[in-house]
């Protein structure tokens, strides 16, 4: 870590250099990613009748839906689909990528 002299003399840290995450680097599996898209496509529909469950999808086909995601994980598991074909998402509403704050909306904190 760098220090940079304050006012009085002292060394003071400066911030740490910000190391690239190895998961910036990690590819999503494509069945995966079809199923990402397919869920954020159908997301709307999807909370008018099955919100506050999860749903499992092989690709872009949806198989079912649960109260949990354990259990569908390991029904499908156990039928033979692989960790890098499966995933079981959430039927809730997106959160935002970003969210943009006033900062007055702070000033109880």
């Amino acid at each position: 870590m760098s220090k940079v002299e304050g006012t009085t003399g002292q060394a003071l840290p400066t911030e740490p250099e910000l190391e690239r995450s190895y998961l910036a680097d990690l590819q999503v599996p494509p069945l995966i990613q079809k199923a990402l898209e397919k869920h954020r496509r159908d997301l709307r529909e999807l909370m008018k009748k099955h919100a506050d469950q999860w749903v499992a999808y092989h690709g872009e086909e949806r198989l079912e839906f649960g109260r949990s995601q354990r259990a569908l994980y390991h029904k499908y598991l156990d039928r033979g689909l692989r960790l890098d074909e499966l995933v079981v998402l959430g039927v809730e509403p997106e959160m935002p990528d970003e969210v943009d704050l006033d900062p007055s909306e702070l000033a109880h904190v």
